[in-house]
């Protein structure tokens, strides 16, 4: 079994993060900072999609910066290809197959 536990640098310490695990980027304050300063930038470019411009949109762009984390991928690359249908944020097949096929995890 890996290891999935990355060492993070910040300005003052090392963030040992689980990217596995779910809440690990609620719980650490410097990350939960960080992916709030991308929500914002996120949720105020011109080019990002509709569904996430405005700034109504940044707790919406907060979910986008999160899964990027998770997925270890550039938040607004996964942005570019999510959609929202009936009240729910989706995302495209590309890049979940993207996501997939990065992981490792379908090898042979």
């Amino acid at each position: 079994m890996t290891n999935n536990v990355t060492t993070l640098p910040t300005a003052a310490r090392s963030v040992a993060v689980d990217f596995n695990d779910p809440v690990a980027v609620y719980l650490d304050s410097d990350i939960f900072a960080q992916l709030q300063r991308v929500a914002k930038l996120m949720s105020s470019a011109s080019l990002a999609p509709a569904h996430l411009r405005g700034e109504g949109k940044l707790g919406d762009c907060f979910l986008v910066a999160a899964q990027a984390f998770r997925w270890r991928m550039d938040p607004f690359s996964v942005a570019q290809h999510t959609y929202v249908l009936s009240g729910k944020l989706g995302y495209e097949g590309k890049l979940i197959a993207a996501v997939v096929n990065s992981s490792g995890k379908l090898q042979g």
